[in-house]
């Protein structure tokens, strides 16, 4: 078994997100429904993640992650739809200590976020 299924409790844990775009909105929702402190940083922002934003649901930088951003963060996404630019942030979080997802890439990731139906 290469994963080991586990929940991982995020009450007033940071979550950084590298994306704001339709690749880091589907996961965003479902983290909306934890506790967790969520930090969103890009450029190309879908309306979604402004949506989050301007209700106060989320904290949305528009530039791209910095390696303090991560400091303190438990789960760190790369979520920019661009291989360098998720591999960056996975290599900041990483250091910093938080476990690591790039969307759509099983083999780069250190954990899965799997799809929910409610």
């Amino acid at each position: 078994m290469r994963y080991y299924p586990a929940f991982i409790k995020l009450d007033g844990e940071k979550v950084v997100f590298s994306g704001a775009g339709e690749h880091a909105a589907a996961k965003i929702k479902l983290l909306l429904k934890t506790n967790a402190d969520l930090h969103v940083f890009g450029t190309d922002t879908c309306a979604d993640v402004r949506r989050w934003a301007g209700e106060g649901r989320i904290s949305l930088y528009s530039r791209l992650v910095e390696e303090n951003d991560v400091t303190g963060a438990r789960l760190v996404y790369g979520a920019n739809d661009d291989p360098a630019e998720d591999a960056r942030a996975a290599e900041m979080g990483k250091r910093a200590g938080a476990l690591t997802n790039i969307v759509d890439n099983l083999e780069a990731s250190e954990f899965l976020t799997p799809a929910i139906v409610d």
